[in-house]
């Protein structure tokens, strides 16, 4: 079994054939298991803008990427974007889009499919119980300022013959700046713009091959005129990769379609460039904190965020009829949890401790709510606080009550707001309409929504607004108004 070491170094992470996630943060070395896995493994993602099916691999490595089940780091390979994203997917023969590749080849996967990340962690498996040789990589980086990284590679042979293979060091943002976004708009992560190291390399017995330079950011581009200058630290992520020098044959289209010469990864090592920070203090509860007469099949919901680039959350719930409420469930990727039947006219605690994949954790506060008697059939109350019928309104003022006006009349812009209460479960969302076509839902108060399109005079218009409860009970409102501007 393989041993890594993480340490902080100016303000970069060093790994040495490490998890990518939740590294040890210490100015003293200290030793990570890769656990059942062999070797810290790698994928490629390839892809391009308008790929329909693309967001969906994207999503789902990095929602495997984050969840810390496996030691892998991975890129995305956009391709028309960057011209050497197109020439290492050109080397993979590419079939369709997306295609991910495992290991340099080992597997393959092709398509954006629903049931992909299970794919993908069976791929991570099986690559994952490879036989490689000992090898170790130890990765340092050290942010310069002004687009430029100070790259530091060593790689460690502990075999008894020598060792021959191929190094690739790519240089990586955390999520694209350079407007490579996917069909979902969410820009691509770790979208690879160009290599520090890209060569051959032969290790003596027990000996090590090592490598080092400033990467500079304004002497590499996409190939499309824009180059690299404007990178910023925290965004950025260096990865790399030793490929074993033994050719294999592989298929971008399994089981033998677009051949390619496949030479397997042996190990990986990644560093992130930034000063990690703790998630956001999980809030808006629902149910809400202090609700009574919940239904007893009530899902618990909760918002959590993270200020860092590229950051997932996972929760740890808690959550019980004691105070403090014992551990339910950990790692959950989804802001939601259905906690199954609870009992009637039962009090409930609970709360949310927020983490991200660089381990900083942030404890949520202790929320609390009542489940009640019977279902709650009671609709929420909405009322308009503005516009009101009768009123006349310019560029958004307070409004002046019309004599025998019935419809509301604005000119300009105008804050729509409503006031709504639920007493038993509590308030879900409120929907804004006009004309029966729905243009905001607010989830949490103030609800308002701020009508600014154009309307010709002298044609009315339905402003609606929808209340919903906990429950999924709902009331609704009208008001006709006569806008010009």
């Amino acid at each position: 079994m393989k041993t890594t070491t993480v340490i902080f170094i100016m303000s970069a992470i060093l790994m040495t054939s490490a998890f990518p996630l939740s590294p040890f943060v210490s100015t003293q070395a200290s030793t990570v298991q890769t656990n059942a896995f062999t070797h810290t493994m790698f994928a490629e993602l390839g892809t391009y803008l308008s790929c329909s099916n693309c967001h969906t691999a994207r999503e789902q490595l990095h929602k495997i990427y984050t969840s810390n089940d496996y030691p892998f780091y991975y890129v995305s390979l956009v391709d028309f974007e960057n011209d050497a994203a197109a020439e290492r997917i050109d080397e993979y023969n590419i079939a369709g889009y997306p295609t991910v590749w495992f290991d340099g080849g080992y597997r393959v996967e092709v398509g954006g499919l629903p049931q992909g990340e299970q794919y993908y962690r069976e791929h991570l498996n099986s690559c994952g119980a490879r036989i490689v040789p000992d090898i170790d990589i130890n990765l340092t980086t050290t942010w310069l300022g002004n687009a430029q990284i100070d790259v530091d590679v060593t790689v460690i042979n502990h075999e008894s013959s020598s060792y021959s293979g191929h190094i690739h060091v790519y240089v990586c943002e955390v999520e694209s700046t350079m407007g490579w976004n996917d069909t979902t708009g969410h820009p691509y992560t770790f979208p690879f713009l160009d290599y520090a190291f890209n060569q051959d390399i032969v290790i003596t017995i027990n000996g090590s091959w090592a490598g080092s330079m400033v990467w500079d950011g304004h002497d590499y581009d996409d190939g499309n005129g824009h180059d690299f200058g404007n990178i910023q630290f925290g965004n950025l992520q260096v990865i790399a990769v030793v490929f074993n020098s033994e050719v294999h044959q592989g298929y971008s289209d399994p089981p033998s379609g677009n051949p390619f010469d496949a030479y397997y990864v042996d190990d990986a090592a990644g560093v992130w460039l930034g000063t990690p920070h703790p998630p956001a203090v999980p809030s808006n509860p629902k149910p809400a904190d202090g609700a009574t007469d919940v239904d007893i099949s009530r899902d618990l919901f909760w918002t959590n965020s993270d200020p860092d680039i590229g950051e997932d959350v996972y929760s740890d719930l808690y959550f019980g009829t004691t105070n403090p409420p014992p551990l339910l469930k950990a790692n959950i990727f989804e802001m939601t949890y259905d906690v199954g039947l609870m009992q009637f006219q039962t009090k409930y605690y609970w709360k949310i401790v927020a983490h991200d994949n660089h381990g900083q954790v942030t404890e949520g506060p202790l929320w609390s709510f009542t489940t009640g008697s019977v279902p709650d059939i009671i609709p929420p109350t909405v009322m308009f606080e503005k516009p009101k019928s009768g009123y006349f309104y310019i560029q958004d003022n307070d409004g002046k009550a019309r004599l025998l006006a019935k419809n509301a009349l604005i000119i300009g812009k105008i804050t729509i707001q409503v006031n709504a209460t639920d007493a038993e479960s509590g308030i879900d969302r409120v929907l804004f309409l006009i004309d029966g076509v729905q243009q905001a839902e607010v989830t949490t108060s103030p609800y308002t929504f701020i009508w600014t399109r154009f309307s010709l005079p002298f044609i009315p218009h339905t402003i609606s607004v929808m209340a919903y409860d906990e429950m999924g009970n709902n009331a609704r409102q009208d008001v006709t108004a006569v806008k010009f501007l």
